[in-house]
């Protein structure tokens, strides 16, 4: 590193403090006591010669501001650009809960209330591609008008009895049912949002060929049992056996 650091010379006022009679550096060409030298994080080498002070006085300043420079490289942290999040467009998919996590709320007025992150993985309507989306809900099965868990169970668990005083809902027994959502975009934080989650849609029958072709059982309806006609041309002792 080139030198850049010399005592300057006589009594000196230094221009960032405007104190004098006090020993001052030039760091890169301008004068500098050594106190405003070190908080300006200047990490400089002495020149070796001396008009005012003391070598001394170089050698400890100069390992001072090492010293400052070690510290601030060890404390110091590497950021680099944000990760891109892919936004999907608009519109109803198919989704399934994910997980169901038990996190506390960070509103202000409200910080530490009890919440639930809902994560539902929306597949895309090719069903090649999925993406993660989560909604936060409160955590009790208030009826208030504001309350977001009870509307939200009671359309992935139709068949529960949310007015049985007895019912207890496990946030476990949610993880992959399944649901359609209405997905929206958070312009301001880049990302989609669920804006309404809704019963899924009801899975179309597959045909019996299809259904054949891949090894599931193929419903067959029962062969009626045969009715024999008489006809006016044969005895009815005749009549063919079905």
């Amino acid at each position: 590193m080139s030198s850049s650091l010399a005592l300057a010379a006589g009594s000196a006022t230094c221009p960032a403090c405007h104190l004098t009679d006090r020993p001052v550096w030039w760091v890169k060409e301008q004068a500098l006591c050594a106190n405003c030298c070190v908080r300006a994080c200047c990490l400089v080498e002495p020149l070796g010669e001396v008009a005012f002070g003391t070598v001394s006085d170089v050698e400890r300043f100069s390992t001072f501001a090492a010293e400052e420079a070690g510290m601030q490289r060890e404390s110091g942290m590497r950021i680099g650009q944000a990760e891109s999040v892919e936004v999907w467009d608009e519109g109803t998919y198919d989704a399934k809960v994910a997980a169901v996590e038990e996190t506390e709320s960070t509103w202000p007025g409200k910080e530490g209330t009890p919440r639930l992150k809902f994560v539902f993985r929306v597949r895309s309507d090719d069903g090649t591609e999925y993406t993660d989306v989560w909604k936060y809900t409160n955590a009790s099965l208030s009826k208030h008008k504001n309350a977001t868990l009870r509307p939200l169970i009671a359309v992935l668990m139709p068949e529960a009895d949310l007015d049985d005083p007895a019912f207890v809902l496990e946030t476990d027994e949610l993880v992959n049912e399944r649901c359609r959502v209405i997905l929206g975009i958070d312009a301001e934080k880049g990302r989609n949002t669920i804006d309404k989650v809704m019963r899924p849609a009801p899975r179309a029958a597959r045909p019996a060929a299809e259904r054949a072709a891949a090894g599931a059982p193929v419903a067959v309806a029962p062969r009626r049992a045969a009715v024999a006609v008489a006809d006016p041309q044969l005895d009815e002792d005749d009549a063919p056996p079905f």
